[in-house]
């Protein structure tokens, strides 16, 4: 498996999501964890654009050092890994991975709160129940589909995805907080009206599980990053988050409401939006999804 699906625009503000590994590939063996870890391109990359895959290509076979950040510690580590030899069938580094945003990739994901009995969900996804995220999709014909993309909600992303491939083989990636990551792939029904039959969030009281007990406090630092900050600007040698996060100013806020999707399912329209509705505080208006339902069921 290649990267092949990766740019480098803006890869400052990214991390390379590891969606899968092969097993005893490189990342494997040096224990890079699906799903909850993130490559970060190594300085040379960065500072001389050069495109990632270029780079692993021109260190095949050989021992290097690979950055990753974890969203389970909100910390970074290093491996050493063996990469494979260029031409290889399981790619240079073993793996699956998807350029996306740090910063936003603990919100943008959704979180399964309940499960209709005997529905597609359950005896098809074997979805669990506030222990299940879906991090993302894949069908046949296109890469993967990150939940986690800006400017588009999770919910809308993954209705999208099943208006447009009902019928189809499709891939979910699914992270559950107490065994860690796996993938399922299904076939959709065909029906109009085909419906997963689960009901989930996303948003601040939904996020990414995390196994550090301060998890709260460096999820809110992380929310005040700005998308524009230059990721290696706060990886410095590898010095935990926390204590860089603190000395930047608050430029964005995670919005305070939390959003709702009720029974992932297909508009007879087939392409409505969430419907909003503005709504006034006193101080300042906020945008509220009032009719998730338009999306998913």
């Amino acid at each position: 498996m290649g990267i092949t699906e990766n740019s480098e625009k803006n890869i400052k503000e990214y991390g390379l999501r590891i969606y899968t590994t092969i097993k005893n590939g490189p990342l494997d063996r040096g224990g890079a964890k699906e799903l909850s870890d993130f490559i970060i391109p190594p300085d040379e990359v960065i500072s001389k654009k050069i495109n990632f895959e270029d780079w692993l290509q021109n260190h095949s076979n050989q021992e290097i050092i690979i950055t990753l950040y974890s969203l389970l510690t909100k910390s970074f580590r290093d491996i050493k890994i063996k990469t494979n030899s260029l031409g290889s069938k399981d790619g240079i580094i073993g793996a699956s991975v998807k350029k996306e945003n740090l910063v936003s990739a603990s919100n943008n994901v959704l979180h399964i709160i309940s499960v209709d009995e005997n529905s597609f969900a359950q005896n098809m996804l074997g979805l669990i129940p506030v222990e299940d995220y879906i991090v993302g999709v894949k069908s046949k014909s296109s890469p993967i589909i990150p939940l986690n993309q800006e400017q588009l909600s999770p919910l809308g992303i993954l209705g999208e995805a099943i208006r447009k491939n009902r019928g189809k083989l499709m891939k979910f990636y699914i992270y559950n907080k107490k065994n860690g990551a796996r993938d399922v792939t299904v076939t959709l029904g065909e029906d109009y009206y085909f419906k997963l039959g689960c009901e989930g969030a996303f948003g601040k009281l939904h996020m990414f599980p995390s196994s550090d007990n301060k998890d709260e406090e460096k999820q809110e630092n992380i929310n005040k990053l700005n998308n524009n900050t230059n990721l290696i600007q706060y990886y410095n040698g590898g010095e935990n988050l926390n204590k860089i996060f603190e000395e930047m100013s608050a430029q964005k806020q995670l919005e305070e409401n939390e959003y709702f999707i009720e029974h992932i399912f297909e508009n007879e329209k087939g392409n409505e939006d969430i419907k909003k509705e503005e709504i006034n505080d006193g101080e300042k208006k906020k945008e509220k999804i009032i009719d998730g339902r338009n999306i998913i069921n």
